[in-house]
C-alpha cells in the first residue's frame, strides 16, 4: 500500500493503518452502534472494490469514501457523513500527494458544507479538521501564493483558524494542533511557511478586536455570551492561537510591536488567567527569537517593553512586567550575550526604581527580577573574555558596565532603602555568584557595608541574608580577602569577635588556596590549643564553671576550624605549592592524636584526589572563568603530584586502620581508595607486599591484636580487610598471591572472622576481569578446594561462602558440572539456616545451578565424592538436576529431608515450564507420601511443596493423586495445631478454586463433607458481601491506582516464590475466609448513624439547645480508667511497694528521652524476622543477634561515630563542638608543635 510522498514522521505509519483497518473490521459484531456501523461501511466499501477488481490502495479507499461523503450530504444522512469523514481522516495521510494537490479545490468544496455548518457535532468537525490539515500540508508554494479570496490553501487555513476559537475544547485542541503541524512544516525549501503571515494577521486581528470588546465591557454581564462563553474565554483562546503561530517562528517582525502593545494592555487587567495567557505568548515570542538572526527583532521587543514600564505603585502590572523583562533579557543573552550585557545598566536602573515603592510586595518582586537577570543575563563567556585580554575595547566596555551596576547596587544600600535591605542583599548575592572572581573589586564596597552591619548587630532582621552575602564573598573573592576585610578576632583582644564566619567558611570555601589554611588556620588552631592548655594547667580554679565554659568554647572553635579543612581541599588552586611532606606529617599527627578530628582530615585528603579527578572528567565544564584560571592540565599535574605521596599516605592510613574500631572505618576506607586509585604500579606492589607480609605474620597467631572492649578485630582480619580494598586496583601478576592467600586461609583456619573475610575476598576477586581469568585457569583445583573445606565452614561464614560459590559456578565450564552434585548437599542444608540472608542465598544458588544444568554439559560422576571411579558420565539437564536434589529425600535425618523438600519446591517453582509433565507427576506423588510422616518439620515442608504444586503447576499434575492428597491433608487437620489447620484450610480453598467444588467433593471423605460445605459457604458468603463494594470501587478506580494496589500486594513478599509459598488465598479473587463485615446496606445507612456524646459529670438534657452540639456521626470511643502498672512501682528490701509523691521527680528524668531515642534501634534489633518455615518471629536474647552475613566481624552494622555533617564540612551554625574531647596526657606532643 502506498502512502503520501514526503510524508512527515508525525503521521500514522502504513503498518499502523493496516492494523487500524483490521481492528475496525473486527468490530462488526460490536454492541456499540458507532463501532458496528464503521465496520459495516468498511466491509461494504471493500466488497465494492472487490467487485470492481480494484486494489485496496489508499487512492481507492480515498475516492470511495469521498463518494460516500457526497452521497451522505445529498441524502442528509448524518451517520453516513460522520463515518465517511472518519475514514477520510484516517486514510488521507496515505493518499498520493499529487492526487491531493490536483483535487484540492474539489475536496475543499465537498468539505465546505460540514466546515460551515454551525450545528456540526464535535466528532464530525475533528475528522474534517484532520482531512483539511492533510490537504494543506501537501500543497506547494504555487498553491499557497493564490489569494485567500478564492478556494485556495490560504482560505482553507483561515477557516481552520476559526475552529481554534471554538468553545468546545476538543475541537479547539484539534484545530490548534493542525495549525501547528501545517506552519511548522513549510512547503518546498522555505524556512518560514508562506501561510504564516496570514495566520499572524488574523490572530492579531482577533486578539485586538476581542480586547477592544473587553475594554468596553462595563460590568460582568456585558462580558458574557449566550452560552456562558465569555469574552475573556474567547480572548484566552485567541492568545493560544497567537502562541501557536509564534511557536512555529511565523510571526512577522512588523507585527511584533502591535502584539506587545496588546499583550501589555491585557496585563493591566485583573483577570489572572488572561494575564497568564498573555505572558505565555510573551514567553513563546522570546523563545521564537532565540536564534542569532533574531537579535535585532528581540531588541525591538525589549525597547517596546522598556517604554511601557508601569507605575511603581501598580502591583498587578509591575509583577507581570518584571516577569516579561527577566524572560526577555534571558532570551536576548542567548542570542547576543555581549549586547545583552551592555544593556544591563539600563535594565537595572529601570527595575531598581521600584525600590522607591511603598508596597513591600513590589519591592520583593523587583528584587526577584534583578536576581533572575543577574543569574541568566550575565554570560560566563563575557566575563571570561575580560581575563583573556584579547580585546581592550571590549574589556573597557565590560568594566564600565560592571562599575555602573556595582555603583547602582551600592546606592541601594543607602539608609533610605532600609526596608528593602533583605531583598537587596539577595540581589548582591546573585550578582556576586555571577561575577565570581570579578567581584573583586566591584563589590568590595557592598561587602564592607553589609559585613559591618552583621558584625555590629546593626540589623535585627536580615542577618541571615547578610551572612549569605559574606558567604558569597568567601566563595568568590576567597577566604583570605574576606578575612582581611573582616578579621575573626578569636583571641578576644580585638572587637568585634566574628565567630559566625567560621560556619560560613566551611560552607562556601572551594577552589581556594590550601596554603592559606596551612599558614593561617593551623596556626590559629595552635594558639587556641595553647589557651586551652593554659586554662587547664595554670589556673588555680581550673575546675570552676567559668573555666570549664571557656575551655569548651575554645575546643568548639578548634573543632570548627578543622571542619573547614575539607572545603580548602576541594580543588585547591595551589596544591603543588602548599601540600608537602611537612603538611602531610602534620595531618597524620593530628589523625593519630585527635580522634574527634579524624573525619575532617580523611574527608579533606579524599577531596584532594577526587576533586581533581572530577574536574578532569568535565564536572565544571560550564564554569568558563574557572577553566581560564585553572586549566584541566593543572588538575592532571596535581593528580600526578599526589601520587608521589600515596605510598607513605597509605602506610599511615593502614596503620591507623589497624587500631580503629570497626564502626569508625568507613571514611578511612574511602580515603584509602582515593589514593589507591592514583598510586603508581610500583608503589602499589610495595604496599600490597607489605600488607601480605603483615597478614602472614598475623596468621601465626590469628587472634592476636583483638580488642573486644574497643571493638577492634584481630590483626589477621584487619589485613584481609585491607587486601580486599586493594583487589580492584591490583595488576594481573598480583592475583596469584591473592589466590595463595585464599587457599591458605580457607584450608587451614576455622576462625569465623577469617572465613567470612576470605570468602568475601574470593567474591571480590571474581568480580574483576583479572580475577575471572585466574579462577578460570585454576577452576578444577578451586572446585576441589571448595569440596575439601565444606565440612569446616562455620555457621556465620555460610552466607559469604554461598555467595562465593555463586560466582564460582557462574564460571564453571560445561565439562566441570560434577561440582554441582558434589556441593548440592551443602546448599540444600543451607535452605534451613537460621539466618534469613543465608537462606535467601541458598535458594538463589539452587536456581543458578539449575540454569547451569539446563544449559547442558557433561557430569563426570567418577569425580563426585563417594561415587565409584568407573561411574558413567551423564548429560546435564533439568531432569538430572531434579534427580540429584531428590536424592536427599533418602537421607536418614528429618532435617535433611525437610531441607530437600524445600529445595525441590523452589526449583520446581522456578523451572515449572521447562519440566515435563510425567516428571512433575512422579515428583509430586512421591513428596505427597511424606505427609504420612508424623514429623512436624517434614510435614511443614511438604505442605509448602503441595501449595506450590497446587498454585503454580498444571492441574494435571495434582489430579491423579487428588484423593490421597485430600486424605493426607485432613489427617493433619484433625490431629495438629491451629498453625497446620490454617495452612490446610487454605490448601483446600486453593484446590476448590483449581478443580471446582464438584470434583473436590467426589474425592472428599464422606465423614468430612460438612467441613467442605462450610468452606464453600463461607467463601460464597464473603464474596456476596464484597461484590457490590468491589464493583463500586472498580468503577471509580484509575489504572494507576490499580497498579499501586498490585505493587503494594506484591511488596509483602520478596519474590514470586515467597508469594506462592506463604501467600494466603485471600489475596486472589477476594477473600476465601469468612470475614466480619457489615450488612449490604451498611454503606447506605452509614450517614444515618448518629451518636450522642455524654458528659458523665453532667446529665444530658435533651431539651437543651446545646444538645445538637453533642450529636456526632462518629462512634464515641470508650474511655478506660488509667490504672498504674504494678510493675512500675519500686520495692524496698523487704518486698513492700514504694509509691512516690506526685510532686517528686523521677530518679532518671532522661529515661523516657533515651527510650524514645532508642526506639528505632530496638525495633531493628528485636523486630520480626522470617524463620526457616517462612513464619515471622521475634528475636529473643543475644543468641539471635548474629543475623547478617554482610555485616562486619562482630555482626554489627557498619556505621560511623563521626558526624556526617562534620565529614562533609556542613553543619548548623553556632558552636557545635563535641561533647567530650580526648585530653592530652602529660608529655603528649600537640599537633601544632
Amino acid at each position: 500500500m502506498g502512502k503520501t510522498e514526503d510524508k512527515k514522521p508525525d503521521f500514522l505509519e502504513q503498518d499502523f493503518l493496516l492494523e487500524k483497518l483490521d481492528r475496525i473490521r473486527s468490530q462488526e459484531n460490536s454492541k456499540l452502534p458507532n463501532q458496528k456501523q464503521l465496520a459495516i461501511i468498511l466491509s461494504a466499501v471493500e466488497e465494492n472494490l472487490d467487485e470492481e477488481k480494484t486494489d485496496h490502495s489508499p487512492t481507492a479507499y480515498f475516492v470511495s469514501f469521498l463518494g460516500l461523503l457526497e452521497q451522505g450530504e445529498s441524502a442528509g444522512n448524518k451517520d453516513l457523513v460522520t463515518s465517511s469523514l472518519y475514514f477520510l481522516d484516517l486514510i488521507s495521510p496515505y493518499a498520493p500527494q499529487n492526487l491531493l494537490q490536483a483535487k484540492f479545490t474539489q475536496i475543499l468544496i465537498k468539505l465546505s458544507p460540514v466546515l460551515t455548518d454551525s450545528n456540526a457535532d464535535a466528532p464530525i468537525l475533528k475528522s474534517s479538521i484532520g482531512i483539511l490539515e492533510t490537504l494543506l500540508r501537501v500543497q506547494d508554494s504555487t498553491a499557497w501564493s493564490i489569494s485567500a479570496s478564492e478556494a485556495s490553501p490560504k482560505r482553507g487555513l483561515i477557516g481552520l483558524m476559526a475552529f481554534a476559537l471554538d468553545p468546545r475544547p476538543k475541537v479547539r485542541k484539534r484545530a490548534l494542533e493542525a495549525v501547528f503541524n501545517i506552519l511548522s512544516h513549510p512547503s518546498d525549501s522555505s524556512q518560514i511557511h508562506l501561510g504564516g503571515s496570514v495566520c499572524a494577521e488574523n490572530a492579531l486581528k482577533s486578539v485586538s478586536t476581542l480586547y477592544s470588546d473587553f475594554q468596553k465591557g462595563t460590568n460582568k454581564s456585558d462580558l458574557l455570551g449566550n452560552q456562558g462563553n465569555t469574552i475573556v474565554a474567547q480572548l484566552i483562546h485567541s492568545l493560544q492561537l497567537c502562541k501557536t503561530v509564534i511557536s512555529c517562528s511565523c510571526w512577522p517582525l512588523s507585527l511584533v510591536e502591535p502584539l506587545c502593545l496588546v499583550l501589555l494592555g491585557i496585563s493591566r487587567s485583573t483577570e489572572k488567567y488572561l494575564i497568564s495567557s498573555a505572558f505565555d505568548v510573551f514567553e513563546a515570542l522570546f523563545k521564537g527569537m532565540s536564534g542569532e538572526d533574531s537579535a535585532s527583532k528581540l531588541y525591538t521587543v525589549l525597547e517596546s517593553i522598556f517604554d511601557l514600564r508601569p507605575n511603581i505603585e501598580d502591583q498587578a502590572l509591575a509583577s507581570s512586567w518584571f516577569l516579561v523583562v527577566s524572560t526577555a533579557v534571558e532570551t536576548y543573552t542567548s542570542t547576543n550575550p555581549f549586547e545583552s550585557f551592555y544593556l544591563l545598566p539600563k535594565v537595572f536602573h529601570l527595575v531598581s526604581e521600584f525600590f522607591n515603592s511603598e508596597n513591600n510586595n513590589i519591592q520583593s518582586s523587583a528584587a526577584q527580577c534583578l536576581i533572575a537577570i543577574f543569574e541568566n543575563g550575565i554570560s560566563q563567556k563575557v566575563l571570561a573574555s575580560v581575563e583573556s585580554g584579547a580585546d581592550a575595547d571590549a574589556d573597557g566596555k565590560i568594566n564600565k558596565t560592571l562599575s555602573q551596576i556595582s555603583e547602582g547596587i551600592f546606592q541601594l544600600l543607602n539608609v533610605r532603602y532600609q526596608g528593602s535591605w533583605k531583598d537587596i542583599m539577595m540581589v548582591v548575592v546573585s550578582l556576586s555568584n555571577s561575577l565570581m572572581w570579578l567581584s573583586d573589586p566591584y563589590l568590595i564596597n557592598c561587602y564592607k557595608v553589609i559585613g559591618t552591619l552583621r558584625s555590629t548587630d546593626a540589623i535585627s532582621d536580615g542577618w541571615q541574608e547578610a551572612e549569605q552575602v559574606i558567604g558569597s564573598a568567601i566563595k568568590n573573592i576567597g577566604p583570605a580577602k574576606t578575612l582581611e576585610l573582616f578579621p575573626l578576632n578569636l583571641d578576644g583582644e580585638e572587637k568585634p569577635t566574628r565567630t559566625w564566619i567560621l560556619p560560613l567558611l566551611r560552607e562556601n570555601v572551594g577552589c581556594s588556596d590550601l596554603g592559606f589554611f596551612k599558614s593561617y588556620f593551623i596556626g590559629l588552631s595552635g594558639q587556641l590549643e595553647a589557651l586551652v592548655a593554659n586554662l587547664e594547667n595554670n589556673q588555680p580554679n581550673k575546675n570552676s564553671t567559668a573555666i570549664a565554659t571557656k575551655v569548651k568554647v575554645y575546643e568548639t572553635l578548634i573543632d570548627q576550624i578543622w571542619s573547614i579543612f575539607p572545603s580548602f581541599c576541594d580543588l585547591p588552586l595551589d596544591l603543588r605549592d602548599s601540600f608537602d611532606e611537612e603538611l602531610a606529617k602534620l595531618l597524620m599527627n593530628v589523625v593519630y592524636n585527635y580522634t574527634t578530628l579524624r573525619g575532617y582530615i580523611f574527608s579533606g585528603l579524599k577531596l584532594l584526589v577526587e576533586s581533581n579527578q572530577n574536574y578532569l572528567t568535565g564536572a565544571l565544564n560550564d564554569n568558563y572563568q574557572l577553566l581560564k584560571k585553572f586549566p584541566k592540565n593543572e588538575a592532571a599535574r596535581n593528580i600526578e603530584y599526589l601520587s608521589t605521596f600515596s605510598l607513605n599516605m597509605l602506610a599511615s592510613l593502614f596503620n591507623i586502620f589497624a587500631v580503629t574500631p570497626i564502626d569508625s572505618r568507613t571514611q578511612l576506607l574511602e580515603c584509602s581508595k582515593a589514593y589507591l586509585s592514583i598510586i603508581s604500579k610500583k608503589d602499589l606492589e610495595i604496599t600490597f607486599n607489605r600488607v601480605s607480609t603483615a597478614l602472614g605474620d598475623a596468621l601465626k597467631n590469628p587472634l592476636a591484636g583483638a580488642d573486644k572492649e574497643n571493638d577492634i578485630p584481630p590483626t589477621s582480619a584487619t589485613m584481609l580487610d585491607l587486601i580486599m580494598q586493594m583487589i580492584s586496583f591490583l595488576p594481573q601478576d598480583s592475583f596469584n598471591p591473592l589466590m595463595t592467600i585464599f587457599v591458605t586461609v580457607s584450608k587451614n583456619y576455622t576462625d569465623p572472622l577469617l572465613q567470612k573475610r576470605i570468602y568475601r575476598m574470593f567474591l571480590v576477586i571474581s568480580e574483576t576481569e583479572n580475577g575471572k581469568t585466574l579462577i578460570t585457569s585454576h577452576i578444577e583445583d578451586i572446585a576441589q578446594l571448595f569440596l575439601q573445606t565444606s565440612d569446616q565452614v562455620q555457621t556465620t561464614a555460610r552466607g559469604p561462602r554461598l555467595n562465593a560459590l555463586a560466582c564460582f559456578i557462574e564460571l564453571l565450564s560445561p565439562n566441570l558440572l560434577f561440582f554441582i552434585p558434589s556441593i548440592i548437599s551443602e546448599v540444600i542444608i543451607a535452605t534451613k539456616d537460621l539466618n534469613e540472608k543465608t537462606r535467601e542465598s541458598a535458594f538463589n544458588l539452587l536456581v543458578q545451578m539449575g540454569n547451569k544444568m539446563k544449559a547442558g554439559g557433561i557430569i563426570d560422576r567418577s569425580k563426585i565424592p563417594g561415587m565409584p571411579s568407573d561411574a558413567d558420565n551423564v548429560s546435564a539437564s533439568l531432569e538430572e538436576y531434579i534427580t540429584i536434589i531428590a536424592a536427599g529425600l533418602s537421607d536418614t535425618t528429618t532435617h535433611t529431608q525437610a531441607a530437600t523438600i524445600l529445595a525441590l519446591s523452589r526449583v520446581v517453582f522456578e523451572f515449572k515450564e521447562s519440566l515435563n509433565l510425567q516428571l512433575l507427576q512422579e515428583l509430586t506423588g512421591m513428596i505427597e507420601l511424606f505427609l504420612e510422616n508424623r514429623n512436624r518439620e517434614i510435614a511443614d515442608a511438604t505442605l509448602g511443596f503441595v501449595k506450590v504444586a497446587v498454585v503454580s503447576l498444571p492441574k494435571d499434575v495434582v489430579e491423579p493423586n487428588l484423593k490421597n492428597l485430600i486424605v493426607h491433608l485432613l489427617g493433619w487437620y484433625r490431629e495438629h495445631s491451629s498453625h497446620f489447620r490454617t495452612k490446610i484450610k487454605h490448601l483446600i480453598e486453593r484446590l476448590l478454586r483449581v478443580f471446582g467444588f464438584e470434583k473436590i467433593s467426589q474425592n472428599f471423605p464422606e465423614e468430612d463433607l460438612k467441613f467442605l460445605n462450610n468452606i464453600r459457604k463461607s467463601k460464597e458468603r464473603a464474596k456476596r458481601k464484597k461484590s457490590n463494594l468491589i464493583a463500586e470501587k472498580l468503577e471509580n478506580e484509575t489504572d494507576s491506582h490499580r497498579n499501586r494496589k498490585h505493587f503494594a500486594k506484591m511488596a509483602k513478599f520478596e519474590s514470586e516464590f515467597d508469594r506462592a509459598l506463604y501467600g494466603s488465598s485471600s489475596e486472589d479473587e477476594g477473600s476465601d475466609v469468612e470475614m466480619d463485615e457489615k450488612p449490604k446496606d451498611a454503606k447506605k445507612n452509614k450517614n444515618d448513624q448518629r451518636f450522642i456524646v455524654e458528659n458523665k459529670d453532667v446529665p444530658l438534657d435533651l431539651l437543651d439547645q446545646q444538645t445538637l452540639a453533642h450529636i456526632t456521626s462518629t462512634r464515641p470511643m470508650k474511655q478506660k480508667l488509667s490504672i498504674p502498672d504494678k510493675k512500675k512501682f519500686k520495692k524496698d528490701a523487704e518486698g513492700r511497694l514504694v509509691i512516690k509523691n506526685l510532686d517528686e521527680k523521677d530518679d532518671d528524668p532522661l529515661a523516657s528521652i533515651n527510650n524514645s531515642l532508642n526506639a528505632y534501634e530496638d525495633a531493628i534489633k528485636s523486630g520480626p524476622v522470617r524463620d526457616s518455615r517462612g513464619m515471622y518471629r521475634y528475636k529473643r536474647g543475644r543468641q539471635n543477634m548474629d543475623d547478617g552475613d554482610d555485616m562486619s566481624d562482630d555482626e554489627k552494622p557498619l556505621k560511623t561515630k563521626l558526624n556526617p555533617k562534620q565529614a562533609t564540612g556542613k553543619s548548623n551554625r553556632g558552636f557545635k563542638g563535641t561533647s567530650s574531647k580526648k585530653k592530652n596526657t602529660p608529655g603528649h606532643r600537640r599537633f601544632y608543635n
